[in-house]
C-alpha cells in the first residue's frame, strides 16, 4: 500500500499528528485502545466543531464527558471548556445513534478527542479587509463571517489558526483564529518533499505549508535547522516518502519537535471526514480529500464526476487500516438538514450568562464563552433568560464585534 494512502485523513484540515517525542511518527496516545472496542467497533470523525454543549462535528453530537482530550503534541486537556467553536478535531467514540426527531442530530459518546491547529505564527501582513486575509509565516490565511476570531487583529500578533487548505485560493481557510499570549512554540502543518526536503550536510529540513504543497509548485518553504544526531535517521525516513508533518520551532528557525501525521485510530465501522477535494484518480477510483487519498471504488460514475478539485465534501464510510473506504459523499450545499440538523450552522447549548438588552429589540448573552446577539421578539424574555438553566442558540455567522448572530434562541432541557 502506498504510504500516502495511510497518512492522516485530514492533514490539511489540521487533524492528525501529535506524539510525545521531539521527532515522532505518531498515532496519538490512544491508538486503537480508546475504549470503544477492537476490530473497528464505534465511530470516527475528522472535521470542525460546529456546536458546543457536547461537541457537534460532521452532524454528530458527541458527549465529551469522561473523554480523553489532547492536542496534536499529546498535551492532555483536563477541562472540556477548552474545546471551542471552529477547532479542527478528530473524534473516536461509540457508534452514532440516529435521532428520533426528524432533522435531529445523531448522538454518540466520545472516548478520545484530539484537536489540532495548522499554524502558530505572528501576523506579517494584514489583516486586509479587501481580501479578508492576512499573511503569517508566509501563509495566506483567509477568513469569513463564519470564522471564530477576535474583533481586532494587528500586525505582530501571534495567532493560532485552525482550518484547512483552499488550494484554489492557495490559502489556509480559517475556521478559528486565536491570539496567542503564552509564549508557546511556533508551528506549521505541511509537507516535507521527497526530493530536497532534507539536507543532512547543512542539517536543515524544508517544510511546505498547508496551502502550498510541493506537488502544486509551492512557494518558498520554511527551512528549519536541526541539531540532534538522533533526528537524522527519522528525518531521512520522512524525506524518503514525502510524508505530511507538523513542526514546532522557535523564532530563530530551530526545529524543536516534529511529528508525522497519522490518524487517531486505524479502523472504525463508521467514519466521517470533511474537506476539499485536492486530487482525483478516476482510473484508480480514488479521491484525495484535504491532501489524503480515500478509496472511492464504491461510488458510481456520476458521483465521481462531481468530485472535482476544490469541491467541499463530507465523506462517509469505514476506516480500514487508516484509509477511508467511502460509501457516500455529501457535496457542499447538499443534505444540509441531514448533516447539520434542521437549523444548521453553528449551535450553542448552555446556561445563559449576563443576558442584557441593547436597544429596543436586541439582546446579548454569553453561552459557552461566546457572546450571542439575538432578537428579543423571537427569543425568551430577559426575565426568562435570567432564570433558565439551559438554552439553545443557533446562528450562521459572526458580526464585526465577534458576536454570534442568532437565528434562533429557545429554552433547552439540557445544557449538553
Amino acid at each position: 500500500m502506498a504510504v500516502a494512502a495511510v497518512m492522516a485523513l485530514a492533514l490539511l484540515a489540521s487533524c492528525g499528528g501529535g506524539g510525545t517525542g521531539d521527532v515522532a511518527s505518531s498515532t496519538g496516545s490512544s491508538g486503537d485502545s480508546g475504549g470503544v472496542g477492537s476490530g473497528g467497533t464505534g465511530s470516527y470523525t475528522s472535521g470542525t466543531i460546529s456546536g458546543l454543549g457536547s461537541i457537534i462535528v460532521n452532524g454528530v453530537r458527541y458527549s465529551v464527558n469522561g473523554a480523553h482530550i489532547e492536542d496534536d503534541a499529546g498535551n492532555v486537556l483536563t477541562d472540556t471548556n477548552g474545546l471551542g467553536l471552529g477547532m479542527t478535531v478528530e473524534v473516536s467514540g461509540s457508534a452514532a445513534v440516529p435521532s428520533a426527531v426528524a432533522g435531529g442530530l445523531a448522538t454518540a459518546s466520545a472516548t478520545v478527542v484530539r484537536y489540532a491547529s495548522a499554524l502558530v505564527a505572528p501576523i506579517e501582513q494584514g489583516p486586509d479587509s479587501a481580501c479578508s486575509c492576512l499573511i503569517a509565516q508566509g501563509q495566506k490565511v483567509t477568513y469569513t463571517a463564519t470564522t471564530v476570531m477576535p474583533s481586532q487583529l494587528r500586525r505582530g500578533d501571534v495567532i493560532e489558526v485552525y482550518g484547512r487548505a483552499n488550494l484554489g485560493d492557495r490559502a489556509l481557510a480559517a475556521s478559528r483564529i486565536d491570539v496567542v499570549t503564552d509564549g508557546r512554540s511556533l508551528k506549521l502543518a505541511g509537507f516535507v518533499p521527497a526530493t530536497g526536503g532534507l539536507d543532512t550536510t547543512a542539517k536543515t529540513i524544508s517544510v511546505y505549508g498547508p496551502s502550498n504543497p510541493p506537488t502544486l509548485g509551492g512557494a518558498a518553504p520554511l527551512v528549519l535547522h536541526y541539531s540532534r544526531a538522533d533526528q537524522v535517521s527519522a528525518l531521512s525516513a520522512l524525506a524518503e516518502h514525502g510524508l505530511p508533518v507538523r513542526v514546532w520551532f522557535d523564532a530563530q528557525g530551530q526545529l524543536q519537535r516534529l511529528a508525522v501525521d497519522q490518524p487517531l485510530v486505524s479502523d472504525r465501522d463508521e467514519a466521517r471526514v470533511e474537506g476539499r477535494v485536492t486530487a482525483t484518480s478516476r482510473s484508480e477510483r480514488r479521491v484525495a480529500i484535504s491532501g489524503s487519498w480515500v478509496d472511492a471504488s464504491a461510488l458510481d460514475d456520476a458521483t465521481l464526476d462531481k468530485l472535482q478539485v476544490g469541491v467541499e465534501v463530507l465523506a462517509e464510510g469505514r476506516l480500514v487500516k487508516g484509509t477511508l473506504v467511502v460509501s457516500h459523499v455529501h457535496l457542499d450545499g447538499e443534505d444540509d438538514d441531514e448533516e447539520d440538523g434542521a437549523e444548521g450552522g453553528l449551535q450553542l447549548h448552555g446556561k445563559p450568562e449576563n443576558p442584557q438588552a441593547i436597544g429596543s429589540n436586541q439582546g446579548t448573552m454569553v453561552l459557552r464563552g461566546v457572546t450571542v446577539l439575538f432578537n428579543l421578539s423571537a427569543s425568551p424574555s430577559m426575565a426568562q433568560l435570567n432564570v433558565l438553566q439551559c438554552v439553545e442558540a443557533h446562528g450562521s455567522g459572526f458580526d464585526s464585534q465577534g458576536r454570534l448572530v442568532a437565528t434562533q434562541v429557545e429554552a433547552d432541557d439540557s445544557c449538553h
